[in-house]
């Protein structure tokens, strides 16, 4: 299989159509964490939900992401089995290691890009980060993992379940789904910043002022 088709697979199973105009609908976000209905008019589809440009882009992104990693976890899944199978094919595991280095290189490329359109889809709001980032205590809690890595999953768990529910022809349920994936994704924004502001750069000048005292 051609990286372009692989390529076409993947859009296919997420119900990706760019150029669309959605004959007459707006943009499908409309979570007041994501800052309330877009109210752009739907340019491109994905989970067979109308997006802008802006949204879409990040929808794209998130999902062929979550589809990607999925794919790398079941190819290695099948590739440690055909390792372990007492008549074991070595040509059989260098297949599947081939399509996986293949699915692997798309997976980082998707999660590079979904970086940059998450931040730009869903920009920082006031008075609009969850309770319970606000709640957690760095100082004594934090230890690699917190509010960034709960919305990070969170939203990487409702792009799986929006992709099962698109391939088992329940649109109602995507689209029931779709606010949640907004609000995970607005939220995983504001963690990352509240990370910077209360963890991250206080414990960079701090490190900082030592290192002069020292001199």
């Amino acid at each position: 299989m051609t990286e372009e088709t692989m390529e076409n697979v993947m859009e296919r199973a997420l119900g990706i159509a760019r150029g669309w105009c959605g004959g007459g609908e707006d943009c499908v976000v409309s979570h007041p964490d994501a800052g309330g209905p877009c109210g752009r008019p739907g340019t491109g589809m994905v989970w067979n939900l109308p997006f802008c440009e802006v949204h879409g882009r990040e929808a794209e992104a998130a999902a062929l992401e979550e589809l990607a990693e999925d794919a790398e976890m079941a190819l290695q899944g099948l590739e440690d089995a055909e390792k372990e199978r007492a008549e074991s094919n070595p040509a059989v595991v260098r297949a599947l290691r081939d399509v996986q280095v293949t699915v692997t290189a798309a997976s980082d490329g998707y999660e590079h890009t979904q970086d940059e359109a998450l931040r730009t889809a869903y920009p920082s709001i006031e008075g609009r980060i969850a309770p319970d980032t606000l709640a957690f205590d760095y100082e004594a809690e934090y230890s690699g993992d917190g509010p960034v890595d709960w919305w990070a999953d969170t939203r990487y768990l409702l792009c799986r379940f929006m992709r099962e529910a698109q391939g088992k022809g329940l649109p109602e349920l995507v689209r029931e789904l779709e606010p949640l994936r907004e609000r995970a994704s607005a939220q995983r924004v504001q963690a990352e910043d509240d990370l910077e502001g209360r963890w991250i750069t206080p414990k960079r000048r701090a490190a900082k002022r030592r290192a002069t005292a020292e001199r």
